[in-house]
């Protein structure tokens, strides 16, 4: 089974907001992905030429989806690693997120996350709330343990 670790740092990697590695420590990361790579493209057009040239591409920002769900004893202490989760993520405009599966860290440049959270019944019930977050992140991680 592997290892998936998700660190939330200071813009300047100077200190760790938060870590989100396993149920002991009140989140688990339930889903993840790799950001999108899209292309900015910037093209040329001809009124006598059928279609465009493209002349110069960069890699555009990317997304990095997940969905963390925060654990606790009680309702409360549930809402309070939420907002602690809100904090680390968006209270500064931007920070880095270090994602590390099995020793491989990709970290990017991060901005404020858009979040969407529920609370099911089930949810209820197990007291623990799924948060979906949509990271912009800018693209080229630097990439370490490979």
């Amino acid at each position: 089974m592997s290892t998936i670790t998700l660190a939330i740092q200071e813009p300047d990697a100077s200190a760790t907001r938060m870590t989100v590695q396993d149920s002991s420590t009140g989140y688990a990361i339930v889903t993840t992905g790799e950001p999108d790579m899209t292309y900015r493209h910037q093209t040329v057009t001809s009124p006598v030429v059928d279609g465009q040239f493209i002349t110069q591409s960069a890699k555009d920002a990317g997304r990095l989806g997940m969905r963390i769900r925060v654990y606790g004893s009680t309702r409360q202490q549930v809402e309070q690693r939420y907002i602690a989760l809100m904090n680390a993520l968006n209270s500064t405009h931007s920070c880095l997120i270090v994602y590390t599966v099995d020793g491989i860290a990709r970290t990017w440049k991060a901005y404020r996350s858009d979040v969407v959270s529920s609370i099911d019944s089930d949810a209820i019930v197990m007291v623990t709330r799924d948060v979906t977050l949509s990271i912009p992140v800018l693209p080229n991680p630097t990439v370490t343990g490979v």
